[in-house]
């Protein structure tokens, strides 16, 4: 049976302080993160089916990832972030 989103959402919390500028370490644990969170969904994807469930599952990830990255984006640049932002919600 399909796993539902909470059961497959195992990745470990990220805290970004929103109001600071971000760092170098900031980038370097997103990308730890992300590298997490992918390698979980394709342990886990073994047929095409799996790979379309997978895909669903991966948006939020995806989306907190980019979050994160236009976030720190934005500090240095605002409308470098504004045009990141906006190519993610087309």
């Amino acid at each position: 049976h399909a796993q539902s989103t909470r059961e497959m959402m195992t990745l470990p919390p990220i805290m970004f302080p929103t109001n600071k500028p971000s760092s170098r370490a900031d980038a370097v644990i997103l990308d730890e993160w992300i590298t997490f969170a992918l390698q979980s969904f394709a342990a886990k994807t073994q047929t095409k089916e799996e790979l379309s469930e997978a895909v669903e599952e991966l948006v939020p990830v995806l989306s907190i990832g980019l979050h994160e990255v236009v976030r720190q984006v934005t500090h240095h640049c605002v409308e470098r972030g504004v045009v990141l932002e906006k190519i993610w919600r087309t």
